[in-house]
């Protein structure tokens, strides 16, 4: 009778924990980031590759992208479109950085290892990839895996088996393999970095991400979106940005691509006692690399050569404050950090040029 019981509480216990590990990954995927948003012709046939890739549950897909694009959520959103049709949508995604640790220990954490197989290897453990069975590895930053593990990682890949360390038998592996990186891996290839084969076998089915500043129309939808995410999150009223906000934050270079606006927005949100946000809300730096970027944009030829018989500074002064007035909406604060003086400065040039309305 006891050993039936112990069986009894055995099974119950093991159902428990399969419900708890259920409950989890929904929570988590409920929680997780997977809306990619843009509105660009680039980003709409990106996101309709997505949608052919995941509905033929392609085994491998590789990202690449600068750093701050999206590219792990982008990652998220394939997982999350493989299994939401075959009603497996909480199928495990487990990531990790190639990056981040060490050799060996990337090894044991993606591979796993049998009882013994080191000194600190007391029990077995499974590897990620058995782990993520039915679901999904992110490798993130792949491009910075050592030479030893992407050999291992293309056997992996052609022959959807691993060993784990100190094993001797092959496991066979049910998982979508993910890689991110912000590298150029066919420069890397070239320099003898990375796998040839293993750069051939991952860029199969392959996606990229263009920086932010190359798809200035999806900046718009971006500040929507992540202003209504964050007013909610933090329970604020809604936030808009004024027509002139906006249009700088268009103008802005953005070198941490979507990751540098989230945090700005959300710093917005926690900070700003407003629910209109002007070009005075804005932080000033981000005025300095707007005005750097077209400055970058604009041709060599457009310097100004003083001609031969002079000209009146003041007139040149006094069209210049026209023009930014104009540009600004004759919104002072906006007209004066276009041209990089104070608002104290503006004031005093407007009244000497007797431009009061």
């Amino acid at each position: 009778k006891d050993e039936v019981k112990i069986v009894i509480d055995n099974v119950i216990e093991k159902g428990s924990l399969k419900q708890e590990v259920t409950f989890l990954r929904k929570a988590y995927a409920e929680l997780t980031d997977r809306d990619f948003v843009g509105e660009s012709p680039v980003i709409h046939d990106l996101l309709g590759k997505v949608g052919k890739m995941a509905k033929a549950h392609v085994s491998t897909v590789l990202i690449t992208g600068e750093s701050g694009t999206g590219k792990e959520v982008l990652s998220r959103k394939i997982h999350h479109l493989m299994h939401e049709s075959s009603g497996k949508k909480y199928e495990p995604y487990i990531s990790i950085n190639c990056a981040a640790m060490p050799e060996a220990l990337l090894e044991s954490e993606l591979f796993g290892y049998e009882k013994g197989a080191f000194t600190d290897a007391r029990a077995e453990k499974k590897g990620l990839f058995e782990a993520a069975k039915g679901g999904s590895v992110l490798l993130d930053e792949i491009g910075d895996m050592k030479p030893n593990l992407q050999s291992k990682l293309l056997r992996v890949l052609e022959e959807r088996t691993i060993r784990r360390i100190g094993g001797r038998d092959d496991i066979s592996i049910d998982v979508t393999v993910l890689a991110t990186t912000n590298r150029n891996l066919l420069q890397a290839v070239e320099k003898n970095e990375f796998r040839k084969d293993l750069f051939f076998r991952l860029s199969t089915f392959y996606l990229h991400i263009p920086p932010l500043r190359e798809r200035r129309e999806d900046i718009p939808s971006l500040l929507r979106y992540f202003l209504s995410h964050f007013t909610r999150k933090y329970n604020r009223k809604a936030i808009n940005l004024s027509p002139e906000a906006e249009k700088l934050l268009v103008s802005y270079n953005w070198p941490g691509n979507v990751r540098e606006l989230k945090n700005l927005i959300e710093r917005f949100v926690v900070l700003e006692n407003t629910d209109l946000i002007q070009p005075e809300n804005l932080p000033k730096w981000l005025f300095d690399q707007t005005s750097l970027t077209i400055a970058a944009e604009k041709p060599s030829e457009t310097r100004f050569i003083l001609p031969d018989e002079g000209f009146s500074l003041e007139e040149m002064e006094k069209d210049l404050l026209i023009q930014a007035l104009e540009k600004a909406g004759n919104n002072k604060t906006l007209a004066a950090k276009l041209l990089n003086i104070s608002y104290d400065t503006l004031r005093y040039q407007i009244k000497k040029f007797g431009l009061q309305q």
